[in-house]
């Protein structure tokens, strides 16, 4: 049974006009003052640092400029789920703008793996004197080094964290490194920014890009992110894009466009396409002018998400089968391992394991004598630190502290398992994992108002580092309560706590 715990939050500063549950909000996020008060309820075009601010953007912008006056092919290499696609495009089409003739390589997750690898860019060598990376890249020493090699400049952009060493690039772009005062921005958002470097204001023609990545890739929605997704959200409600428009209507979304929407509507359906079929669907879909091609790629990823949703669900049956077996006493992480098992759902069945349980969890899918799987934390589990103590285990691996993706032999799943238990166990005191029900204060029923209602959209977007505000109302009275909506899945209720209803 879950317990109900009021969040911790440092003493509530008073702001002017607002009310004492704001600033109790508020205080939880680090906002201080009346004005950092402001910039959170009011985000803006001036929260955005100068792109030549973060580290590698002043030096990849040379080094692209340099290419494109000498007549240089580019090539953009990128990932395959929704932030790899979207930075893609972003930078794809600033390189076009500027002149440049470019191309996007996004590799086959089932075929090839996440980040670059070194046949693919072999090959690239002889189309391509520019390697662009997005979203990826940062801990590929050996294949930045066969690409050099192969006579390519190479530009890392990325936002995962790096490993021991970083590759030999002729640049690297990330926020992890310089003393950048806000870490946290996705591959996508790199990406804008180099783009914002390259072609100034034009850049702002992809924010919805830069949005839509931001909410799916659950990185804080704070700081620049905060003001990405609020300024972009509007862009992505009045799209030019028919890809964009096509998505929208297979989704059913109408009206105000909200980070929710954009999380449990858009993403998942262009994640389903690298999940089960080719990312190159999502980006085409991103990218196309054509209404009718927009429609039929639309199409192709509704129903690729339909079988994604299928398929997650077998995967998550046959994994808690697995944990039902365990002792969960006595582990720290949850490793469940399936032949056959979709390598591009177990990320889904990782992240859906960890938030029933709150154990950080990795989801593995065996092939032979080969697993390929990702990992998901929970509660304050850092997993890719974790990760990090069992590397001598795997072929590779990368991620950020969230989420994480990893190939390692089969013969090394259960000393995996044993040993990604310990680290985690350290990481927590050894503490068993649990998932109390964590409410933001208390609220009365009575101050459930239209202006309070009116207040907390003033909060949004929502998301990792600023989650939809929960309250504790004690001592209410269910006057009514009825099932609604498809499936009767929503409860519609009426309450009363003492005079109010």
């Amino acid at each position: 049974m879950q317990s109900i715990a009021l969040r911790p939050a440092p003493s509530a500063p008073v702001f002017p006009g607002l009310p004492a549950w704001l600033c109790r909000l508020l205080a939880a996020r680090g906002v201080e003052t009346p004005a950092q008060a402001e910039a959170f309820l009011h985000p803006g075009w001036e929260q955005l640092l100068p792109p030549e601010a973060l580290p590698g953007v002043a030096e990849a912008a040379a080094l692209i400029r340099a290419a494109r006056d000498a007549g240089q092919r580019a090539v953009v290499y990128g990932d395959y789920d929704v932030d790899g696609v979207c930075a893609s495009a972003i930078l794809a089409q600033a390189l076009r703008r500027m002149g440049m003739d470019t191309t996007v390589y996004i590799p086959d997750r089932h075929e090839e793996g996440y980040g670059l690898n070194r046949a693919a860019a072999e090959k690239l060598a002889g189309e391509a004197a520019l390697l662009i990376t997005v979203d990826c890249g940062i801990a590929s020493v050996d294949e930045v080094a066969a690409a050099k090699a192969a006579g390519m400049q190479v530009i890392v952009t990325d936002h995962h964290r790096p490993g021991p060493a970083l590759p030999a690039a002729d640049a690297i772009v990330s926020p992890l490194l310089g003393g950048y005062p806000f870490p946290y921005l996705c591959g996508a958002g790199v990406a804008w920014k180099l783009s914002l470097a390259l072609i100034g204001p034009e850049a702002r023609d992809v924010l919805d890009l830069a949005a839509l990545a931001t909410v799916a890739d659950l990185v804080s929605l704070t700081g620049e992110n905060r003001a990405i997704v609020a300024l972009g959200l509007p862009c992505i409600q009045q799209t030019c894009r028919p890809g964009l428009q096509a998505l929208m209507a297979e989704a059913g979304m109408q009206g105000k466009v909200t980070s929710e929407q954009v999380a449990f509507q858009l993403a998942p359906r262009i994640n389903a396409c690298g999940r089960l079929a080719s990312a190159r669907i999502g980006l085409e879909l991103l990218e196309t002018k054509d209404p009718a091609r927009a429609r039929e790629l639309a199409a192709q990823a509704q129903a690729l998400n339909q079988s994604r949703k299928e398929q997650e669900q077998q995967v998550i049956a046959a994994a808690e089968k697995q944990v039902q077996q365990m002792d969960l006493v006595a582990i720290r992480a949850i490793v469940v391992c399936g032949e056959g098992w979709n390598s591009g759902v177990v990320g889904l069945a990782a992240g859906r394991i960890a938030e029933k349980y709150a154990y950080p969890t990795v989801a593995l899918s065996r092939d032979g004598d080969v697993c390929v799987g990702s990992a998901r934390s929970a509660g304050d589990v850092d997993i890719y630190e974790a990760l990090g103590q069992c590397q001598d285990l795997f072929v590779r691996f990368g991620g950020h502290k969230q989420a994480a993706g990893l190939t390692m032999p089969a013969e090394n799943v259960d000393a995996f398992r044993q040993r990604l238990s310990q680290a985690v166990g350290a990481q927590t005191g050894g503490r068993v994992p649990s998932a109390p029900i964590w409410c933001d204060g208390e609220l009365a029923l009575a101050d459930v108002t239209e202006e309070t209602v009116g207040l907390l959209f003033l909060l949004e977007p929502f998301g990792m580092g600023n989650p939809a505000p929960r309250f504790l109302c004690d001592s209410v009275e269910a006057l009514a309560l009825r099932p609604v909506g498809q499936g009767g899945k929503h409860l519609k209720c009426t309450f009363r706590q003492n005079d109010a209803m």
